[in-house]
C-alpha cells in the first residue's frame, strides 16, 4: 500500500512539473539547458589525463608550435581546463583563427567560423595580446554555448510553427523536441570551438524565421513577410559560410520561386506575385553569396599566381573545397 501511495505521490509531482515546464517552456528549457551543461562541463574539466580525448596530445609539446600552444594556454592559469575542450577540429579552427589559412588543405574547415572567432577573439581581448590562442579558444568555448541555446530556443518556436501549439500535447512535442536537442549525442562537442553549434543556431533560426514569414503570408501580412525571407536568407549565408552544406538551405527559395513561376504561367498574373517573387530571387543570391563569398577568397589566393596556381582553378566550377575534399581527405 505504501510504494502505491509513494508512486502516487511521485506521479502527482512530475504531472506538477510537466505542466509547469509546458507553461513556462523557455525559462524551462533554458534551466535544463544549463543544468545539462554544467554537468556537462564537469566531466569535461573532471576527466583524468588529457581528458575526452587525446588529439590534442598529437601536438609535439616541444615544437615551436606546440611550445606556443602551451606557453600561450598557460597564460590564463588554467590551461589543462581550457585545454580539455580543444580537442580534434578545435585545434586547426583556433590556429587558422589566429594566423589565417596557411595550408591549403585547412580551407576544409569553414572560413566564416574562424573569421567569426578571430574578431571577437580581437574585440574581448584584454591582455594586450590580439588573438592569442588561449583567448581565442575560451572565445569559442562561450560562442558555442550561446549557440547551442540559441538553437534550442529556435527549435522550440520552429516546431510550435511548423505543427501549432493550441492543445497540451502539440506544446508538449515542442517542449520536447528542444529537450532533446539540449542532450544531443554531439555532448562535449558543441561545448568545444567547433563550427557545427553556431552552424545549428544560425541555420535553425533561418528556418523559424521562414515559417514566421510563411504564418505572416497566411495572414496577409506582406511586409512583415518580405523582410523575414530576407533576415532568413542571410542566416542561412552566414551558415554557408560556415559549413558548405548550408547551401541546401537555399532549397526553400528555389521552391518558392518555382510556385510563383507556375501561378504566372497559368495566368494568375499580379503584382503580388511579381514582388514575392523578386523578394525570393534576392533572398537565393543572398544564400548563394555564403558559397561564393569564401571561394572567392580562396581563388584570389592560389588561383591568380600564373604558373603556379593550383590545379582546381581551372576547372569548369573552380571549388577549393571540392578539390581538398578529394586530394586531401
Amino acid at each position: 500500500m505504501d510504494s502505491v501511495q509513494g508512486r502516487e505521490v511521485r506521479t502527482t509531482a512530475w504531472n506538477r512539473l510537466y505542466t509547469r515546464s509546458l507553461f513556462h517552456p523557455i525559462k524551462s528549457l533554458s534551466l535544463a539547458f544549463w543544468v545539462w551543461k554544467a554537468l556537462l562541463g564537469l566531466v569535461i574539466i573532471g576527466s583524468p589525463g588529457p581528458g575526452y580525448d587525446t588529439s590534442t596530445t598529437l601536438v609535439p609539446p616541444r615544437t615551436a608550435e606546440g611550445a606556443e600552444l602551451t606557453a600561450d594556454f598557460g597564460q590564463l592559469g588554467y590551461p589543462s581546463t581550457l585545454l580539455k575542450f580543444v580537442r580534434w577540429d578545435s585545434i586547426y579552427f583556433i590556429r587558422i583563427a589566429e594566423r589565417g589559412y596557411l595550408f591549403e588543405q585547412e580551407w576544409a574547415f569553414g572560413y566564416g567560423y574562424t573569421r567569426l572567432l578571430s574578431i571577437l577573439a580581437s574585440a574581448f581581448d584584454r591582455t594586450g595580446q590580439v588573438n592569442g590562442l588561449a583567448q581565442i579558444a575560451r572565445v569559442g568555448v562561450v560562442l558555442s554555448h550561446l549557440a547551442h541555446f540559441v538553437s534550442v530556443l529556435a527549435l522550440y518556436g520552429l516546431t510550435k510553427n511548423v505543427f501549432g501549439s493550441e492543445t497540451n500535447a502539440k506544446k508538449a512535442f515542442s517542449f520536447l523536441s528542444a529537450s532533446l536537442h539540449i542532450v544531443s549525442p554531439a555532448g562535449a562537442f558543441l561545448s568545444a570551438p567547433y563550427a557545427e553549434p553556431v552552424f545549428s543556431a544560425l541555420n535553425i533560426a533561418g528556418f523559424y524565421i521562414y515559417s514566421s514569414a510563411f504564418l505572416d503570408d497566411r495572414v496577409g501580412r506582406s511586409l512583415s513577410r518580405d523582410v523575414k525571407l530576407l533576415i532568413s536568407a542571410v542566416l542561412f549565408a552566414v551558415a554557408t559560410t560556415l559549413r558548405s552544406n548550408g547551401i541546401l538551405s537555399g532549397v526553400l527559395f528555389a521552391y518558392d520561386a518555382i510556385l510563383d513561376l507556375v501561378k504566372l504561367a497559368s495566368g494568375r498574373f499580379s503584382a503580388e506575385v511579381l514582388r514575392h517573387l523578386a523578394i525570393i530571387i534576392i533572398s537565393g543570391i543572398i544564400v548563394a553569396l555564403g558559397m561564393v563569398g569564401p571561394q572567392y577568397i580562396a581563388y584570389t589566393a592560389y588561383c591568380t599566381l600564373g604558373a603556379n596556381s593550383r590545379p582546381w582553378c581551372t576547372r569548369l566550377i573552380p571549388s577549393i573545397y571540392g578539390w581538398v575534399q578529394a586530394h586531401y581527405w
